[in-house]
């Protein structure tokens, strides 16, 4: 895809995301008159139960494999940029923490790997926190110098932008906006092991748990299931959908008051679900807002998987801008 972005020299990177599922990866070539191309896209199933340093080789692997396409097309490439699920310390390159979705990850130094591997410079981010410079930059948030990103997927990420930067906090924590109290979720056991939070109720496996306690004991894989059910006028799906959407919606209203974005952006695979779901959403949203903040857009991102692919390339362009 190619998008605008301020003009630089051209160049190509090796841009990578791993989340719990699979892993993405592409070749970013940043144009001399400001366009970005994403090539070479291919993915990987992640071999998360088989632990971090399976997951680790399977990122290195593939970097280096689009690194050999990027040679065999005659390109410089002038480093790799990753979106990684976790807690990340951007100025190490290392998961300082992670859930059970991906074990074993936590502690693993990325950046160390990727630079022993390649022998150019790596940049590490947390999947939404690039996932949100992608869309703040390239994509739906682009009209908006503050916004708050909420990905809804196999978990619940966010990310909070101001001034066009994305806001890591002092131990790369911050949006962590599934991780947050929600009544509905009590009881609910969430992937950080703890209960009572936002994601255990609310994510793809979150409402799955949720439509499976409301349905008997009834197991589906995930939310798409469930939306297959309600589209086909299960009442519990339906119900579940609306709720899980409208304790989300309840915890992004209640976060626009507190940090007072010109718009909240919502991506991931749970923002397919469809219409009931996104009822629920806009619903929850509006009554928690203030009434300063009621014409807060509640938009959809639109880069889609190319958004973190995407928002890692700008992050490391940064980085080494930064550097020179």
């Amino acid at each position: 895809m190619t998008a605008e972005v301020q003009a630089q020299p051209a160049h190509t990177v090796i841009t990578l995301d791993i989340g719990g599922t699979k892993i993405a990866s592409g070749l970013a070539m940043q144009h001399a008159d400001g366009t970005w191309t994403i090539t070479r896209q291919s993915s990987v199933p992640t071999p998360a139960l088989e632990g971090g340093p399976a997951t680790l080789a399977a990122l290195v692997a593939e970097a280096g494999a689009r690194y050999a396409e990027a040679r065999a097309d005659g390109a410089q490439v002038v480093g790799v940029g990753v979106s990684a699920a976790g807690v990340i310390d951007t100025s190490r390159g290392v998961v300082t923490s992670a859930t059970d979705t991906l074990p074993g990850w936590a502690g693993t130094d990325i950046r160390g790997a990727l630079q022993d591997a390649l022998g150019v410079p790596a940049y590490i981010l947390n999947d939404v926190q690039a996932h949100a410079l992608g869309e703040v930059t390239l994509g739906a948030g682009a009209p908006f110098s503050c916004a708050l990103m909420v990905a809804v997927g196999t978990g619940i990420g966010g990310a909070v932008v101001m001034n066009h930067r994305v806001l890591p906090g002092p131990r790369g924590l911050a949006g962590n906006f599934g991780h947050m109290h929600h009544e509905l979720a009590n009881g609910f056991m969430c992937s950080c092991g703890r209960t009572g939070h936002l994601e255990a109720v609310a994510s793809g496996y979150g409402i799955a748990a949720l439509y499976g306690v409301r349905a008997g004991g009834v197991r589906v894989p995930g939310a798409a299931e469930v939306a297959q059910l309600a589209a086909m006028g299960n009442a519990v799906a339906r119900t579940t959908l609306a709720d899980a959407g409208a304790a989300l919606g309840e915890i992004l209203g209640g976060l626009t008051n507190a940090f007072d974005p010109e718009a909240v952006l919502v991506s991931g695979s749970v923002a397919k679900a469809g219409p009931v779901w996104w009822d629920g959403v806009r619903s929850g949203f509006a009554r928690e807002l203030m009434d300063p903040a009621r014409e807060t857009p509640l938009l959809t991102a639109a880069l889609g998987d190319d958004a973190p692919l995407l928002g890692a390339a700008v992050g490391l362009s940064s980085y080494l801008n930064e550097r020179n």
